[in-house]
């Protein structure tokens, strides 16, 4: 084992004698505000935020498709040959050589089941991603508090390797102190000189593991953290057994989450099965139009009612795809 691993060694059990402490860790600024400003500041942080806001608007657009939309639509026609007739007295315009026609169409879904369990989806996937919001506020605050304490272990073994080596400067001074008198070989000065430069190295392998748990510290949370010039006390106190913090979690917020994502998967699965059923649409259109036609109106307005079925092989792919899907997300809930 090199001297950086064993370095490294002595600070993980620096970390773990500082991670159990019941005090207050007076190293750099408070680990509270690195955690607070990781919530916002964090790589993971902010992407499951934007992730949750895309999420809110596909579940929006998907609400969009299911209730009534109104479209508006005017056309110019120039027509070479104007038509017209005249009955009674009164001329009816059939086709104008300047036509001007306005369509002004209601569309409501009457039933549209794939378009409603696509919703239920898209519900369901903002709730899933709120939930790995929360997964991912536990995950953040727990790596800010072990680099954290990481960062207070590297500035203990900085301070340690620093008092020894003016342990070992003062231990080569009374060596070459009782060279001279007679009372030391040289072999005992170039042991302790030794003794010195590897002290010499521990500091600088300890100055590395500060900086990299300052880099790392800074980079999760956002905030450069200050040097460390005290740190806490074990209290020594006993830990209650593992049973009472099993009972103390309930349920994750990664638990909830797969949850959520399993039910996402269901809903796809109901929305891609009813892709295979008809749909049925009311219209409503009202035209406005200097083509007057054979009626003389100027305005008029027709209703329908649309039933749609269409059946390819793409939506029977689709089918089969969601239904590994939904197995797939059964296995990661499970």
């Amino acid at each position: 084992m090199n001297r950086i691993s064993k370095l490294r060694t002595l600070s993980i059990a620096l970390v773990t004698t500082l991670g159990l402490t019941s005090g207050t860790a007076h190293a750099t600024q408070p680990l509270e505000e690195f955690i607070e400003k990781a919530k916002s500041q964090s790589f993971d942080a902010r992407e499951v935020a934007a992730t949750l806001k895309q999420r809110e608007s596909e579940a929006d657009a998907a609400l969009g498709r299911i209730l009534p939309a109104l479209s508006a639509r005017g056309v110019y026609t120039r027509n070479q040959y104007p038509v017209s007739a005249n009955f009674g007295g009164n001329t009816l315009t059939i086709t104008p050589e300047d036509q001007l026609d306005a369509f002004f169409q209601l569309d409501v879904p009457i039933v549209d089941l794939g378009g409603y369990y696509r919703h239920r989806a898209a519900r369901a996937g903002v709730r899933a991603t709120s939930e790995q919001r929360e997964a991912t506020t536990v995950e953040v605050s727990r790596a800010v508090s072990r680099v954290y304490y990481q960062l207070v272990g590297a500035y203990g073994l900085l301070s340690a390797a620093e008092k020894s080596v003016g342990t070992a400067e003062s231990n080569l001074r009374d060596v070459e102190t009782r060279k001279s008198a007679g009372a030391a070989t040289e072999l005992d000065r170039e042991r302790v000189r030794a003794n010195v430069e590897r002290a010499k190295q521990d500091v600088a392998d300890a100055k590395l593991l500060v900086a990299l748990a300052s880099r790392n510290l800074e980079t999760l949370s956002g905030v450069a953290p200050t040097p460390a010039d005290r740190f806490p006390s074990d209290d020594l106190a006993p830990e209650p057994p593992l049973e009472t913090w099993l009972a103390r979690a309930g349920e994750t917020p990664a638990e909830r989450a797969a949850k959520e994502s399993a039910l996402v998967a269901t809903e796809q699965k109901k929305a891609a099965t009813s892709a295979l059923l008809p749909t049925l649409t009311g219209s409503a259109q009202e035209r406005v139009t200097n083509a007057t036609g054979f009626s003389g109106k100027s305005a008029s307005y027709t209703l329908q009612l649309i039933l749609a079925w269409r059946l390819d092989y793409a939506a029977v792919a689709n089918n089969d795809a969601q239904i590994a899907a939904r197995e797939l997300a059964n296995i990661r809930e499970e």
